[in-house]
């Protein structure tokens, strides 16, 4: 039976939902690999796997987490060490307040063509969940329950 199963890797993570905090863990395909060559956070989010994703609590219990009402995610997995690169972006401090409540401060690169590179420009992204970073921590926002960004 195992023989059948998809390799998944375990991310560990703090669900912000309704204003409730959620410490676990979210399983990530190993075969979704990304630029990077692993797979990411946002990539799993913004896919189209099914409203419900599975969600084990630090405790060891398993829910199902609606993807649409999770406010954001942080995780210290796939913290951001920016290359040393004219490439890159330069970074924006942003602070993103939430329909919650909630408020959260970090940098985003937006890593996007050179004429479309501004706060606004990143945030009207097709992509609903986006990633921000702080504290060697990688933070990714729905955009769905922002309600505004200050830079």
């Amino acid at each position: 039976m195992t023989d059948y199963q998809v390799p998944k890797k375990r991310v560990a993570v703090v669900a912000m939902l309704g204003g409730e905090s959620l410490s676990g863990a979210v399983f990530l395909s190993e075969r979704a690999l990304s630029y990077t060559g692993e797979p990411l956070l946002e990539d799993f989010l913004n896919s189209d796997r099914g409203r419900f994703f599975p969600f084990e609590s630090d405790e060891g219990g398993y829910s199902l987490v609606n993807r649409e009402q999770l406010i954001y995610l942080e995780s210290p997995e796939g913290a951001f060490d920016p290359p040393d690169t004219d490439l890159l972006p330069e970074p924006s401090t942003v602070t993103v307040f939430f329909s919650s409540g909630d408020a959260v401060q970090g940098e985003i690169y937006p890593d996007l063509p050179q004429d479309a590179r501004r706060v606004s420009d990143y945030f009207n992204q097709e992509a609903r969940f986006l990633p921000m970073y702080r504290d060697r921590r990688k933070i990714i926002v729905n955009t769905a329950h922002v309600l505004y960004v200050r830079d």
